[in-house]
């Protein structure tokens, strides 16, 4: 037993001296580390758990810069990632004769019924459910900042808009694609989703290729996820006259609060159905970019914000030329923000 604590305290005192006491940030823990290090003789218990709290600081210290290291890499490669998808959104419509990728992830669901714990419902909110909850709310299997993101229901003018761009194709959850994909009408999705027994990564993909997407042609009263947030990251200088951000909607998918001459914008998934990563399609590209550091059942690729239509009254808007505006991250981030957090 003597022998044990003799070698264990001849253990700590090794790592104690290649400690650089010069390096430790806290004054008074510094100082009583030069104390020690001064001491030539043996070391009473209590100096014995001073050294314990020195280490123990040191390696907190550690932890610390590696996790914030790990954190401003994960903003890099975020930026990085954006920055691709950016320039490739611009350049796949001159490529492709006008038209945007298809079949990008509506993060929706395709079923009109309600059902608990599913994503936001394509062509009914659940009269139970707001759309803040649904996008947003702790009971959405894929939740969006609800301060950001709400539940857009297209009118015929918009939905016309849409028709012939890319835009007018988007992957939906399906719960009759597959028996597999039988948890999103039983409410369970999100559970699966947490246990492992379903991946996010594939969601959208048809079942062919694991997931419960289908292909859906938007049609008048579908609802799409509009974008509610500031615009200044979008417009520059021309945002400031809309206060920031353009519209809002109400819990019925309606347009409120809107500035006159506003846009409309709508956020779809930049998932891997999308022919923006069809290795074939010209323009498209090899690989589909992820987004780290989410939860199991959060969206985990980026998000492409599309101008569908202009207001011309706080409450009506008729549609416009489609027009990519930028991309987000399910967080709700812009590349500025994440180069912002990769230089620390």
């Amino acid at each position: 037993m003597l022998s044990t604590i003799i070698a264990k305290r001849n253990a700590l005192m090794a790592k104690f001296s290649k400690v650089n006491v010069n390096e430790i940030q806290d004054a008074e823990l510094r100082g009583k580390a030069k104390k020690l290090k001064a001491k030539q003789g043996g070391f009473t218990l209590l100096e014995l758990l001073v050294v314990v709290a020195i280490l123990a600081a040191i390696a907190g210290t550690a932890t610390i810069s590696l996790s914030e290291a790990e954190k401003q890499t994960r903003s890099g490669l975020h930026a990085s990632m954006m920055d691709g998808l950016t320039k490739a959104l611009h350049t796949f419509p001159v490529l492709n004769n006008g038209q945007f990728p298809k079949y990008m992830d509506s993060m929706l669901n395709l079923d009109g019924t309600a059902l608990a714990g599913v994503a936001l419902t394509l062509n009914s909110v659940p009269s139970t459910v707001n759309s803040a909850q649904v996008v947003g709310g702790e009971n959405s299997v894929m939740p969006l900042d609800a301060t950001k993101f709400g539940a857009l229901k297209l009118t015929a003018a918009l939905k016309d808009g849409l028709a012939g761009t890319g835009l007018d194709q988007v992957m939906a959850l399906d719960y009759n694609s597959d028996a597999n994909c039988a948890s999103i009408g039983a409410g369970t999705l999100g559970a699966d989703l947490e246990n492992g027994v379903r991946s996010i990564n594939n969601l959208f993909r048809t079942s062919t290729a694991g997931g419960c997407g289908a292909v859906h042609t938007v049609l008048e009263d579908d609802f799409l996820v509009a974008y509610e947030g500031k615009l200044q990251p979008l417009m520059g200088v021309n945002a400031v006259d809309f206060d920031g951000a353009s519209f809002t909607v109400d819990d019925a998918g309606a347009i409120t609060a809107g500035f006159v001459g506003g846009p409309v914008v709508v956020a779809l998934g930049l998932g891997p159905s999308a022919s923006l990563f069809d290795p074939n399609a010209v323009g498209g590209m090899t690989a589909t970019p992820n987004y780290r550091g989410g939860t199991k059942i959060q969206y985990n690729r980026f998000l492409g914000l599309f101008k569908i239509g202009t207001l011309i009254s706080n409450t009506a808007a008729e549609s416009s030329d489609v027009k990519f505006m930028g991309v987000i991250s399910p967080d709700g981030t812009f590349v500025s923000e994440e180069l912002v957090k990769y230089q620390g």
